[in-house]
């Protein structure tokens, strides 16, 4: 059954644990283009994307909670990543999403979280409260 988002983060704050501190965002894997599809596809006039996966980010002082969703319901597992498990990360913040990435067990992680979001206030407040508090990231989680 597909639910709105507001629906989608009480969901998301009830099965992953995490109180509301206005430390949850919206946000999904960065959109990249295969140069070597888009050349391969350029006779069909069309660009090769990556799969885009969506989640929900739940922020705090332990470190990040996601769970991934698609067409209004969540799947698989909430995933826990303690801030000490996590290096090299860093945000970088663009006028519509903000760029948050990491190494997480030798792999890097690239994702892109939600500014602002049509119909949810709540998105903008709590982008606003994650920024003033450094989105809970510790210094020593960074490289």
């Amino acid at each position: 059954m597909a639910v709105y988002h507001d629906e989608m983060l009480d969901l998301f704050l009830r099965d992953s644990g995490l109180p509301y501190l206005h430390s949850v965002l919206p946000g999904h894997t960065r959109v990249r283009v295969s140069v070597l599809g888009t050349l391969l596809g350029a006779a069909a006039h069309h660009v090769a994307f990556r799969r885009v996966e969506y989640y929900y980010f739940g922020f705090d002082r332990t470190g990040v909670t996601l769970r991934q969703h698609e067409n209004g319901a969540f799947f698989g597992p909430v995933v826990r990543l303690p801030w000490g498990e996590l290096s090299r990360v860093r945000f970088a913040h663009g006028p519509l999403e903000t760029r948050f990435s990491f190494r997480y067990r030798g792999e890097d992680f690239h994702m892109m979280l939600l500014r602002r979001m049509a119909g949810q206030p709540w998105v903008g407040e709590n982008w606003g409260e994650l920024r003033e508090r450094g989105f809970f990231c510790p210094d020593t989680s960074r490289e």
